[in-house]
């Protein structure tokens, strides 16, 4: 790839459809091998000249993410990983705090997404949560954050985030030290600036109410966790604006919290949520909840109860941890890309420490697409 002195600076505008058509190329949504589309149509969605539209094709070209030949539109190229130019051959490590473990399915998808751009000089170093209560768990990402602290050798930190406030104080003293820092998943806390790559988790969430909204259901329930993170109140706000954009009344009792497994709370928890919710004058046809962990514990709870998912009440949850499974899916649900995310992140951070000087936080959201299984179904009349 060429160097970045080879050209003169680019405009914020530049710079910023730049981004757009790139993250685009990232995540399919320009693919491989198809044309981008026409100077005049990207002019008018960004509302600008055709002559910056043709510096941002020259941008891209330059990063060999498109390809440009005489009297055709340009074709996006298989997407190259970023090099990591400034290091020595001495080996560098990149920290990684990842929940809820290596061992997780969606967890080990998102590092390998991070070990596709590490170089053959970078190592992975990885932490994880200890303990079965939510203050344990903190207590241990404050540990090992203050690990990476006094370790001179990382470089730069990816990190999904559990500490809300507690933990503030040390990501403050790690950015002081200069240690770059870009959070996964959930959002940094608040007063605390940084890169961020996750999904658009209010979006997806609303899709997933629409669907079973054109299915007929009317009465649709809500089931979170007690979890103090970004993604866990954006998936409520987006339950919230589907129903109130649909003209549905938001009912506080449709709204109900698992309480978790044993260590928080005991394992009666969901089978109590969901008396409560079966037990209204108008019960919930449709449940949607904050994950797939929480969907398996709801759809247990209901066969408790002798109701059959789809036939009495239809079930969506969020991840798509089925896909690791081997049997046939089964529960509808938000599939986050969790390889990409990794991937993502790993280019901010390097990006971040290429340049060593202070940027803009980037907030990446990637589309979480609703995958529709057999959970699922209309409402039928009697």
């Amino acid at each position: 790839m060429k160097s970045t002195q080879d050209h003169p600076a680019l405009s914020p505008t530049v710079s910023r459809i730049v981004d757009v058509i790139e993250q685009r190329i990232r995540n399919g949504s320009y693919a491989v091998g198809e044309w981008l589309p026409t100077e005049r149509a990207l002019a008018e969605e960004f509302e600008v000249s055709r002559m910056l539209i043709r510096s941002a094709i020259k941008e891209l070209e330059r990063q060999e993410l498109i390809s440009c030949t005489s009297h055709r539109r340009p074709t996006v190229m298989q997407r190259r990983l970023p090099v990591v130019r400034h290091v020595s051959a001495v080996s560098r490590n990149v920290a990684m705090w990842v929940c809820p473990a290596p061992s997780w399915p969606a967890t080990a998808m998102t590092m390998r997404g991070v070990q596709q751009v590490l170089t053959d000089n970078w190592r992975l170093v990885v932490g994880s949560p200890t303990g079965d209560t939510k203050q344990q768990r903190i207590d241990s990402e404050l540990r090992f954050l203050r690990q990476i602290q006094r370790d001179r050798d990382v470089d730069g930190l990816i990190i999904e985030y559990l500490g809300g406030q507690l933990n503030l104080p040390i990501l403050e003293e790690l950015r002081e030290s200069d240690l770059k820092i870009v959070f996964i998943g959930h959002e940094p806390p608040a007063g605390f600036p940084a890169h961020h790559v996750g999904v658009d988790n209010r979006r997806s969430t609303e899709r997933a109410v629409s669907q079973l909204l054109k299915m007929g259901h009317t009465t649709i329930g809500y089931v979170s966790n007690f979890d103090e993170v970004s993604t866990v109140a954006n998936r409520l706000a987006g339950y919230q604006k589907a129903l109130k954009h649909a003209g549905h009344e938001c009912y506080p009792d449709l709204i109900a919290r698992d309480p978790g497994p044993p260590g928080d709370n005991d394992m009666e928890g969901c089978e109590k949520l969901v008396e409560q919710l079966m037990c209204r004058s108008s019960p919930p046809t449709g449940i949607v909840t904050v994950n797939d962990v929480v969907a398996f514990r709801v759809l247990h709870a209901l066969k408790l109860r002798g109701l059959r998912t789809p036939e009495d009440v239809s079930l969506i949850g969020f991840d798509g941890i089925e896909r690791w499974s081997q049997g046939e899916r089964f529960l509808t649900t938000s599939e986050q890309p969790f390889q990409e995310m990794g991937t993502v992140a790993a280019e901010l951070l390097f990006e971040a420490i290429e340049h060593d000087g202070d940027h803009p936080p980037r907030h990446i959201l990637l589309d979480a697409p609703l995958r529709v299984y057999s959970s699922i179904r209309p409402v039928t009349n009697g």
